[in-house]
C-alpha cells in the first residue's frame, strides 16, 4: 500500500509539472505573438498590454515555480500556488468543454460549414472535440484531487 502511495504522489508530482510547463510555453509563446508552435505564419503585432495578460502571466509563473519546488519537503505556499494553477486549468478545460457543448445545440457558421462536410465528418469532429476536451478536463481534475490529498504530508 506504501508502495501505491508514493508512486501516486510522484506521478501526481510529475502530472503537476509538466502541465504547469505547458501552460509556461503556451503562455510566453501567446506573449512573443505567435500562433501556434506549428504556425509558419509571421508574429502577430501586440498590442498593449493589460492587467488580465499580467495577472495570467503571473499565475502561470506562479505555479511553475510552485510545481518545481513541491519537489522539496514540506512547502505548503508551493502547495497552494500549484493548486491554484490546476484548479484554473481545470476551470478552464471545463469552460472549453462546455462552448463545445453549447456550439453543438446552438451551432454558429464554422459549425455548420463542418455539417456541410456530411453526418461522418460532423460526427467524428464532434466526437474528436469532446474527448480531447473530456480527457483534459479529467487530468487536470485528477491533479487537483491529488494534488488536494497531499496536504497531509505537507505539514
Amino acid at each position: 500500500m506504501r508502495d501505491f502511495y508514493v508512486k501516486h504522489r510522484m506521478l501526481t508530482l510529475v502530472g503537476n509539472l509538466i502541465l504547469a510547463s505547458l501552460a509556461l510555453l503556451v503562455c510566453f509563446l501567446g506573449e512573443a505573438g505567435c500562433h501556434s508552435a506549428l504556425s509558419s505564419l509571421p508574429p502577430h503585432p501586440h498590442g498593449s498590454i493589460t492587467i488580465r495578460e499580467v495577472v495570467q502571466d503571473a499565475l502561470v509563473i506562479f505555479w511553475f515555480v510552485g510545481a518545481v519546488r513541491l519537489f522539496y519537503r514540506k512547502r505548503i505556499a508551493w502547495w497552494v500556488g500549484s493548486l491554484i494553477g490546476i484548479g484554473a486549468t481545470a476551470c478552464f478545460f471545463g469552460a472549453l468543454l462546455g462552448a463545445a457543448v453549447w456550439s453543438c445545440f446552438f451551432p454558429d457558421a464554422s459549425m455548420e460549414r463542418l455539417k456541410d462536410h456530411g453526418n461522418v465528418g460532423y460526427a467524428v469532429a464532434l466526437v474528436f472535440l469532446f474527448g480531447q476536451f473530456t480527457l483534459l478536463l479529467a487530468v487536470s481534475l485528477g491533479l487537483f484531487v491529488g494534488l488536494f490529498r497531499m496536504r497531509r504530508e505537507l505539514r
